[in-house]
């Protein structure tokens, strides 16, 4: 994977208990076990995850089994309507496998 600042970074699978890893100055890992397979990481703003919201919300489920999905589609709008919102997926073999996401919090905050 390839960040914006034209650095290489690697995929890395820290299930292993005895994994040796270390990080250097920038926090990049440069050693370690249990190498993945490349996927693809796309960044994507409101619309763009909004598009693919349905993929986000079945991994979302298969994720957390017991939350409540209606719940997690309400406070998704309000997120994804958020100013600054942006997310993350990882796709293996055209799927997606992963994601990330989160908006700038606001002054009055309580977090």
């Amino acid at each position: 994977m390839v960040w914006p600042d034209g650095e290489k970074y690697e995929l890395l699978d820290w299930t292993g208990r005895d994994c040796p890893r270390s990080l250097d100055a920038r926090r990049r890992v440069i050693e370690g076990c249990g190498v993945m397979d490349p996927m693809d990481i796309e960044r994507l703003d409101g619309d763009a995850a909004r598009d693919q919201l349905g993929e986000i919300e079945a991994v979302y489920a298969e994720s957390f089994p017991r939350s409540d999905l209606g719940d997690y589609r309400a406070r998704m709008r309000v997120l994804l309507a958020s100013p600054g919102f942006e997310a993350v997926t990882a796709q293996d073999e055209g799927g997606l496998v992963g994601f990330v996401y989160g908006a700038p919090l606001t002054a009055r905050a309580s977090w």
